[in-house]
């Protein structure tokens, strides 16, 4: 296992979550902890937009 020092520990790296880390100050030191690659999340996914995956044919 990892060990990083931090000052917050976010878990989730959906909206809400990164919503969360932007909203504190710049010199913050944040873990963000995700339940797989950052890149394979609907959040990247989206792209700005809503991911809406309605089977598992949607994935490519």
């Amino acid at each position: 296992m990892k060990t990083v020092n931090c000052d917050v520990v976010i878990v989730g790296t959906g909206a809400a979550g990164l919503f969360c880390a932007l909203s504190f100050p710049e010199h913050t030191n944040i873990c963000m902890i995700t339940k797989q690659q950052a890149d394979e999340s609907d959040s990247f996914l989206a792209q700005g937009g809503i991911c809406m995956l309605r089977g598992e044919e949607d994935y490519p």
